[in-house]
């Protein structure tokens, strides 16, 4: 635990018949006893199965223009996402009209093959299918599609009495009380390895399992940022999302503007991180891209100094401070 809590901790610092053919008896004899009259010493043509039976001259075949109807009439069905094809009678026939494409900004319903606002989804976690554990530890989540198709966390299951929920699954409880995100807040304001490990030593072991594999998979997807906390804590919540979530609960619904107007009421820094994590992910990244640029391009101007900081965000960090001010 010890390597994988730091790690984090340094990126948290700021805040898939066999059949032959059938050959038949020659018939060499002349006469030949039943049907059809035999005679003529020839030979039996016999039909090789899989062979079609020659038409006779003269039998011309008609293709039926109605072979394949479709149904109801009026019916609609649609041709991926963003197109449809309606049921008609054409010739008197019933059939399938060319694709339409949907009006710009609308999918098709693939319920009844109308066009619709596309649906704007927030989505709370990353990849359906990947199960976690709530904050409070006591139940798995899952990741999964609902009705409008985002993606979102599903509670799928109570841990029982005496168990706690590590990694997505319930199991055996023991240790402190803290969960992740408490340890995350804690690490935070550590200044060496010790305090990070008390941290640890104060949580249940769910909360130890989901900050390490935080850790781990920062160490795997962010291990060239171990050094630049602001870029380092962007990676994680970019490359990471599912360990991340893991660790600090779904996704927030504020914007990177709502995080800093949160914020600015703080007193303390563990009102801050729950202002970060109150924003959804498209708003943390936007938040953490200001304090990467500040952090490569304004460390002179210090904590205090906000002409400084002013100045060096306008010549500096404009295109980032606008992208989180715009949402």
């Amino acid at each position: 635990m010890r390597t994988a809590i730091l790690v984090s901790a340094l990126f948290l610092a700021l805040a898939h018949f066999g059949c032959d053919s059938l050959i038949g008896d020659e018939d060499t004899g002349g006469g030949g006893g039943g049907g059809g009259g035999g005679g003529g010493g020839g030979t039996q043509d016999v039909l090789t199965p899989g062979e079609d039976l020659a038409e006779e001259p003269g039998e011309d075949v008609a293709e039926d223009p109605c072979a394949e109807p479709c149904m109801p009439i009026g019916g609609r069905e649609c041709v991926g996402e963003g197109a449809f094809k309606q049921c008609q009678v054409v010739d008197g026939c019933a059939s399938w009209t060319a694709p339409e494409n949907c009006p710009e900004g609308q999918k098709c319903d693939p319920d009844n093959g109308f066009c619709a606002a596309a649906q704007v989804c927030i989505d709370q976690c990353a990849n359906v299918g990947v199960k976690s554990c709530t904050k409070e530890a006591d139940k798995v989540i899952e990741c999964q599609l609902d009705a409008d198709r985002c993606k979102v966390l599903v509670e799928v299951e109570l841990c029982a009495a005496g168990k706690e929920c590590q990694n997505g699954e319930c199991v055996g409880g023991g240790g402190g009380d803290n969960d992740c995100l408490d340890i995350l807040k804690c690490a935070a304001g550590c200044a060496n390895q010790q305090c990070v490990e008390g941290c640890g030593q104060q949580a249940t072991p769910a909360g130890v399992q989901a900050y390490n594999a935080m850790g781990a998979c920062a160490q795997t997807a962010c291990a060239a940022l171990l050094d630049k906390p602001s870029a380092g804590q962007k990676c994680i919540i970019e490359k990471c999302p599912d360990e991340w979530t893991g660790c600090v609960g779904p996704w927030g619904t504020n914007t990177c503007m709502g995080i800093l107007q949160c914020a600015q009421g703080c007193a303390n820094a563990d009102c801050q991180f729950d202002c970060l994590v109150s924003g959804s992910q498209a708003a943390q990244l936007k938040l953490w891209a200001v304090q990467e640029c500040l952090e490569a391009n304004c460390s002179h101007c210090g904590q205090q100094d906000q002409q400084c900081l002013q100045t060096c965000v306008q010549q500096k960090c404009m295109t980032q401070a606008m992208a989180c001010q715009q949402g």
